[in-house]
């Protein structure tokens, strides 16, 4: 399928290439990070593995797009599920984690777009992720006072924006109604449903 956003400016220097994966629970601002970390020719897609109708495919998107770019990664809460295959196609990307409790999560579900949904079983793959690889975690509530820590983990030389960072952090990024149940309806037909790791040890059994 087509590379999105081939409109994005780039940087004229790119000193170097890097690859990043920022994933958490489900309702862990991971839109307003995406914003954030895109920046300066760095590209970070949210939710960009439901653009695609397989890991694999997210991958090449990432690569080719990281030929001309300083860095290039995607925030995506569904990129835990794809664990193994990610870490085999992208093995040198960073990793960052954003926890969040469950019943957090489930509230802003419910409360926001009247979606009733147990994230339990998130929770657990999320903590798995985090014990299997080195990964920063960042808790949900700490998200604003710990996201230039965040951005220089992923993108080593990420230059400080302070106007920016105090603008962003006073901001409130999320998904229309719209946006996100139409979101959820093209997963559940998308063939990267059939990609997902029913336990995350599948790829070693």
């Amino acid at each position: 399928m087509g590379a999105p956003f081939r409109g994005v400016a780039r940087s004229k220097k790119v000193p170097h290439v890097n690859l990043f994966i920022v994933s958490g629970m489900p309702r862990a601002r991971t839109a307003w990070v995406a914003n954030y970390m895109t920046h300066r020719g760095i590209l970070c897609m949210h939710e960009g593995l439901s653009l695609f109708d397989s890991p694999e495919e997210c991958a090449e998107w990432m690569r080719l797009e990281a030929k001309d770019r300083p860095a290039v990664g995607i925030c995506d809460s569904g990129a835990v599920w794809f664990y193994r295959a990610l870490e085999r196609l992208l093995p040198e990307a960073k990793w960052a984690l954003i926890r969040r409790l469950p019943g957090e999560s489930e509230a802003s579900y419910l409360g926001e777009h009247g979606i009733d949904v147990s994230l339990h079983a998130h929770a657990v793959r999320l903590e798995e992720v985090a014990s299997l690889r080195t990964a920063l975690t960042v808790d949900f509530a700490e998200l604003d006072v710990r996201m230039t820590e965040l951005a220089r983990w992923c993108v080593p030389g990420w230059e400080h924006d302070s106007m920016r960072h105090q603008m962003l952090t006073r901001c409130d990024v999320k998904l229309t109604d719209a946006a996100l149940k139409g979101g959820i309806q093209r997963v559940k037909e998308s063939p990267l449903l059939s990609h997902v790791e029913a336990t995350i040890f599948k790829a070693e059994n």
